[in-house]
């Protein structure tokens, strides 16, 4: 199986998603997973967005997991 995660470069830490106060990092193991890309797709756009108008900068990444 194949699961999608986003991490942002800059500090490691991973996407989870959050509903209201812009996105939410945590480490891997609470992170949020898709299993299909447009997730990871969507949730980039946002970050990107969020960019805009955050001082804080993210630079986030698509992980892509196998599994057996």
């Amino acid at each position: 199986m194949i699961f999608f995660m986003v991490r942002d470069n800059l500090t490691g830490l991973f996407y989870k998603r959050s509903y209201g106060c812009g996105p939410e990092w945590v480490k891997q193991q609470k992170a949020s997973v898709w299993t299909q890309r447009q997730g990871p797709g969507a949730a980039i756009k946002v970050i990107m967005d969020h960019n805009k108008h955050s001082r804080l900068q993210r630079e986030p990444e698509e992980i892509v997991i196998l599994t057996p």
